[in-house]
């Protein structure tokens, strides 16, 4: 577990995990793997970057060729498809594999052509959007740590202005899941700063944009729920979710030997 002392440390994404499945939670924690090259992960960390220069009027030069773009984030690696990674019988074969691509190959969901229109999509909207969250006020990739009780909550806030909490999402759109990923950085700053401020999902791929507004009891359902959360994980709760079970996840095939 991402301990600080006798503190737990807990992101969005930490919470999330738990939520759909506890046991892979765990599984990251005790038995993390080596970091690869994630294509989608790259191409939505260049069209975040490039967004932020944009409306901070930091960006010196223009992007007109997404193909060239695409070559860049590859740098020279070659694309293997997630589908295609072998079935491990242990942990120590998985490290192994990670290990041997971690430098030499980057993974796809994909058709590479699928991400050169990504990028080609996410540069037009970009500029579209742009003038609309230009802001002498706003701060970019705000870090957030707030403590309650024995948690300490972190995240990121993509885009904090003095009334809002923007997310930008690359990828396809999912209201539902999203909403809930907004509401969590909303109480962030709640906590932090205390003032309730609105959310608002921008996604890059369809220029388009979804305002939120939440309560104070929204807010306050939602601590009770992460301190719920928080405290299953220090009693060392971590079941299974077998309506997860697929070859989606990452320890599917060894989950049950590892403890």
């Amino acid at each position: 577990m991402k301990m600080r002392g006798d503190i737990l440390r807990l992101s969005y994404s930490n919470y999330a995990t738990y939520l759909r499945c506890p046991r892979l939670y765990m599984l990251q924690n005790r038995f993390p793997l080596p970091k690869i090259s994630y294509a989608d992960y790259e191409v939505g960390n260049f069209l975040h970057r490039y967004f932020y220069d944009i409306i901070s009027n930091k960006l010196m030069y223009d992007f007109t060729q997404p193909e060239s773009i695409w070559n860049n984030i590859k740098s020279g690696r070659e694309a293997i498809f997630a589908r295609d990674f072998p079935d491990f019988e242990n942990y120590e074969d998985m490290v192994e594999f990670y290990n041997g691509i971690k430098n030499s190959r980057i993974v796809v969901y994909r058709d590479e052509e699928n991400y050169i229109s990504k990028i080609e999509k996410g540069i037009e909207n970009a500029r579209k959007l742009a003038s609309r969250y230009r802001n002498s006020n706003q701060k970019i990739e705000q870090r957030m740590s707030v403590y309650e009780d024995r948690v300490n909550l972190i995240g990121v806030i993509d885009i904090l202005t003095d009334t809002t909490v923007i997310d930008i999402k690359t990828g396809s759109r999912r209201d539902d899941e999203y909403r809930e990923q907004i509401k969590f950085y909303v109480l962030l700053n709640y906590l932090k700063n205390l003032w309730i401020a609105r959310g608002e999902i921008v996604y890059l791929l369809s220029g388009k944009t979804v305002p939120y507004r939440f309560s104070y009891n929204e807010l306050e359902r939602l601590r009770k729920d992460i301190l719920r959360v928080a405290e299953r994980i220090l009693e060392g709760k971590f079941d299974k979710n077998p309506q997860l079970c697929s070859s989606l996840c990452p320890y599917y095939g060894i989950c049950d030997s590892l403890d």
